[in-house]
């Protein structure tokens, strides 16, 4: 009769880690996909597995107070019927949590880290991204304009970048773009960059400006509003591009793909940017 009781018990033991496995690969696959929507097949599996649980302890319960199998007791003891109640509770709310879900990513409230528990390097870098600014242009015109207004102390000649969030090849290449601000900056050449995406779409804007902030893009950054009218001035149907100017906004020398068979290098631009600084009128 023990062997008995001790075959049924654990039999039951199983099923009850069954339900446990299925709520344990719930919370799994909802932090694997972020959050699930709340509908009504969220809630009914919810229901289910609490149900399950219910009914599981409730036989456990039993056995292991009467000792006699749980299909031959037809009343349950108000102590046992609180722990079931207790228990169904929490399952209801781990259940419901894991399977309710939100329309995104799962977001946590976390406190804001305080300023002094930032490393210095953290700190240099959040001073870095506020110095990165991105200015709207209206036209090739404009952004004429606004390199002839540039008064860069020293400057003799301005380098400038036409790139795309939507460009792989762009993002990839635009490291260049910051090492030649940093190894040339003070030597006189203004380093640039002009975002092809269309600056007046403001999630555009965002991802522009985002983008530059994460590659410390401290020189300065135009985006056109115009991307049809900024391709055909500048006489390009790809990027990325590279345009060397005179500080009063003249087109010295251009690196383009629209060559098939003569892509460009950085490794050019920066070979350029040298013979320019090495001549003794700089341009």
């Amino acid at each position: 009769m023990g062997g008995h009781r001790g075959d049924w018990r654990s039999d039951l033991i199983r099923r009850t880690m069954v339900s446990r496995t299925g709520l344990e690969v719930s919370n799994r696959r909802h932090h694997k996909e972020g959050c699930f929507r709340l509908d009504s097949s969220n809630l009914a599996s919810g229901w289910r597995l609490v149900y399950a649980n219910l009914v599981s302890l409730r036989f456990i319960l039993v056995a292991r107070f009467t000792g006699v199998h749980p299909m031959r007791q037809a009343w349950i003891v108000p102590a046992t019927l609180t722990a079931t109640l207790l228990w169904t509770l929490t399952t209801s709310s781990l259940a419901l949590v894991a399977l309710a879900g939100c329309e995104g990513p799962m977001a946590i409230d976390l406190p804001a880290t305080p300023e002094s528990a930032l490393s210095p390097k953290t700190r240099s870098e959040a001073a870095q991204e506020a110095k990165v600014k991105l200015t709207p242009v209206k036209s090739y015109a404009d952004l004429i304009n606004q390199l002839k207004n540039l008064k860069v102390p020293g400057g003799k000649f301005i380098v400038i970048d036409a790139w795309a969030t939507w460009c792989g090849p762009c993002k990839e290449n635009f490291p260049h773009l910051v090492e030649m601000h940093e190894k040339y900056a003070k030597q006189g050449v203004v380093v640039c960059s002009l975002s092809m995406d269309t600056g007046s779409v403001a999630k555009e804007f965002a991802a522009a400006e985002k983008f530059l902030k994460q590659s410390q893009a401290v020189f300065p950054n135009y985006i056109t509003e115009n991307p049809d009218e900024m391709f055909e001035s500048l006489d390009i149907s790809a990027i990325p591009a590279v345009f060397f100017f005179s500080t009063d906004g003249k087109l010295l020398k251009a690196f383009t793909m629209e060559d098939v068979n003569n892509q460009f290098t950085y490794e050019q631009v920066e070979a350029e940017i040298k013979a320019r600084l090495s001549s003794p009128a700089g341009e």
